[in-house]
Formats: C-alpha cells, sequence, structure tokens
C-alpha cells in the first residue's frame, strides 16, 4: 500500500506557483492509476514527489537532488523492492547503447552484473527494439527512445512503476497497442 496525505509543493515565491495543494493519494497492490490534466498542473510533480516518498510508511528525505546517488538509494529501499522509473524526457545516455542505458537501472540499484546483460537483453526484447540493442540512442526515433525509457524501467521486475507521459512519443498503433504489458 502506497499513501500520500495533504501533500503540497510550492515553486519560488514572488509569485509563487502552487502546483500541488492538499493532495491525497492512495494506492493497493495492484492498483493503476492514471493522472492526467493539462500541461503545468503539477502531474509530473506529483509523480516526482511519489518517486521519493514514504512507501509502507519508511520515510526515505532525499530532497530534490539529481545526484546518481539520490537516484540510487530512491532505486535501492531497502527492504520493498525497486521503483521503475519511465521519465518524460527519457534521460538516456547519448554516448551508451540501448543495452548500456538499460543495464543502468541494475547499475544504480547495486545489483550484481552476473546476468545483468541477458536480463537487459529481455527487457529490450519484450519492447520491440531487440534489434537496436547496439545502437546510441541518438541513432533512434522518440518512439524508439521512449521504449527504452521502459526497458529500463522494467529492469528488475520494479514493485511500482512510475510514468510520466510513458506513450507520448509512440505513434498512434503502438500506443493503441504496444505489445508489451
Amino acid at each position: 500500500m502506497f499513501e500520500l496525505e495533504r501533500v503540497c509543493k510550492q515553486y519560488g515565491s514572488e509569485p509563487a506557483v502552487h502546483a500541488l495543494v492538499d493532495i491525497d493519494l492512495s494506492l493497493d497492490r495492484g492498483d493503476w492509476l492514471a493522472i492526467t490534466g493539462p500541461s503545468g498542473a503539477g502531474k509530473s510533480t506529483l509523480l516526482n514527489i511519489v518517486g521519493c516518498s514514504t512507501v509502507h510508511q519508511r520515510p526515505l528525505c532525499l530532497g530534490w537532488s539529481r545526484d546518481h546517488q539520490a537516484h540510487g538509494q530512491r532505486a535501492r529501499r531497502p527492504p520493498q523492492p525497486a521503483i521503475g522509473f519511465v521519465f518524460q524526457s527519457f534521460h538516456l545516455l547519448p554516448y551508451r547503447t540501448v543495452l548500456e542505458n538499460v543495464m543502468l537501472a541494475e547499475v544504480y540499484r547495486g545489483n550484481t552484473a552476473s546476468g545483468r546483460s541477458e536480463r537487459a537483453l529481455a527487457a529490450i526484447a519484450r519492447v520491440g527494439l531487440a534489434h537496436r540493442a547496439n545502437f546510441p540512442p541518438t541513432k533512434l526515433s522518440g518512439g524508439e527512445r521512449q521504449r527504452v525509457a521502459i526497458a529500463r524501467a522494467l529492469m528488475g521486475s520494479p514493485s511500482m512503476l512510475i510514468c510520466d507521459e510513458p506513450t507520448g512519443n509512440l505513434d498512434s498503433r503502438t500506443q493503441r497497442d504496444p505489445g508489451f504489458p
């Protein structure tokens, strides 16, 4: 179970932008939730807070750091399994291959390297990109980059998957029938 109570987020002060005001959210195992709304409504802000919040009543305070240590802490969160993220802007490393980008999910979690490549290849195949495993992201379309981000998020079978516009760059056919869960 996951719960947020009266969550607020404000940016700046002159004038303040209230991205979230008294948000309550409760999810049980197996729940699916789609957060919709216009641009600027606070959807991405809420997803970022969910990713760095209390799970099973175990607080984790990370602030808004973008450093690798914070991402690693968020990914490991003992004793519960990891959280998978699909970011709106993908966050793929351009100088690494698709395979290396997907394997990074386990690197941040500190998982053993044994079998990492095979697990990453399976995740890449699951999203229909096995033929692009050795391509750099700069050689992929926006939709293919989106699928790489999804494959990376699926590594390690996370207990929670947080997706910020996960189909926004997919073509309409793939959006309707992506061929993967």
